[in-house]
């Protein structure tokens, strides 16, 4: 069973981290957001020079596309060259295809390691970022343990708006989003998805900083 009070203890970790750039990254990945919540991670990317990375296909689970989110990094300033599409997040549950966050990191980290990428950050709004990164610990300990990942806040957006979330299945203010990242986080570890808080918290502690 999920403890409540280490899940805490990374979530403080977590977005203490987030608050701050890390050091000479080599791969920005954003995760994949609905259009009302897109702006956060796009308007993130501004904070980098390093490439930044998106899902590389076309528009599903709310995710508008490569292209679209392409043309968006390019009205804000970033070049072409810097722009890399991710393939391979793409996977069939009940017979319907979809992406989801632990699915874009698994391509991710696939991505990483056969280019011998070894530190990564991943960019999520804040209601978003603690199941983000703790899938994406999940999958590095599993499929590429030399992989150091880092979580960034994608930028504030205002938390009394009404948005649609989680694939297009969440909805309403994004005040509420963070008890259902809570749940989910919950749900997703009760089914085997997500590895225990604490030992996150001890891959955070061999990565170092």
């Amino acid at each position: 069973m999920l403890n409540g009070a280490s899940l805490t203890a990374l979530r403080n970790r977590v977005h203490a981290e987030a608050r701050q750039r890390p050091g000479k990254p080599e791969l920005i990945y954003l995760f994949g957001q609905t259009q009302e919540n897109e702006s956060s991670v796009l308007n993130a990317a501004l904070d980098f020079h390093a490439p930044i990375a998106i899902a590389g296909h076309g528009s599903l689970s709310g995710y508008r596309g490569f292209n679209a989110w392409k043309e968006e990094l390019m009205r804000r300033g970033i070049t072409e060259d810097r722009i890399v599409g991710i393939e391979g997040s793409i996977v069939t549950i009940n017979g319907k295809e979809m992406i989801n966050t632990l699915s874009e990191m698994v391509a991710v980290a696939a991505y990483a390691k056969a280019r011998g990428i070894r530190r990564v950050v991943g960019v999520a709004p804040e209601w978003h970022i603690l199941r983000a990164f703790i899938g994406a610990a999940t999958v590095a300990e599993r499929d590429y343990p030399e992989l150091k990942l880092y979580p960034y806040f994608g930028r504030q957006l205002r938390w009394d708006e009404g948005a649609v979330h989680s694939q297009g299945t969440l909805t309403g203010k994004r005040t509420d989003f963070i008890f259902a990242e809570t749940v989910r986080i919950y749900e997703y570890h009760a089914k085997g998805d997500l590895m225990d808080p604490e030992k996150v918290i001890e891959y955070m502690d061999r990565r170092g900083a």
